[in-house]
């Protein structure tokens, strides 16, 4: 004969315990003192259960209170649950660095062409080829130096 696991077992008691057919099979074959002490034994653990899903109960309710409390506060502080869930300094915004050679440049040197468009190069880099190409025909980059007024120096 095998032996049953305790998880065996107890699924046979369920099965018969779950059935009133089961019940009052079992309960014609058993004399009525026993059925009692049986009756008394389930009306004691019942009420024992009965007190722990109670005070079971309780504690849910009270934790509910609490975390109600907590949704407030946050809520009157400006912050979302969902914020507390990220670190502020993952959502921290990245510092932007200063790039060294951004800054916009007056312009040096100026030049309008024939259809009446102003060339503009600041002097700084590789020459541009508008003024490549008059230099290469003759012509001084002197020629095209933008002439500071005062009104100019007096803004700097």
């Amino acid at each position: 004969m095998t032996e049953l696991t305790r998880e065996d077992e107890y699924i046979i008691i369920l099965k018969h315990l779950g059935s009133i057919t089961s019940l009052r099979k079992f309960a014609d074959q058993q004399n009525f003192n026993l059925l009692e002490e049986i009756s008394n034994k389930f009306i004691a653990i019942i009420a024992e259960r009965r007190e722990e899903e109670e005070l079971r109960q309780l504690e849910l309710q009270e934790l509910e209170e609490k975390r109600l409390k907590a949704l407030e506060y946050l809520e009157s502080i400006g912050l979302s649950p969902d914020e507390l869930k990220v670190s502020v300094f993952e959502n921290a915004p990245k510092r932007k660095k200063k790039s060294k050679g951004s800054t916009t440049r007056k312009a040096k040197y100026a030049h309008t062409d024939e259809q009446g468009k102003t060339h503009y190069w600041t002097g700084v880099g590789r020459i541009s080829n508008y003024f490549k190409a008059l230099t290469d025909q003759g012509h001084d980059l002197e020629e095209f130096l933008i002439q500071e007024t005062e009104d100019s120096v007096k803004d700097e």
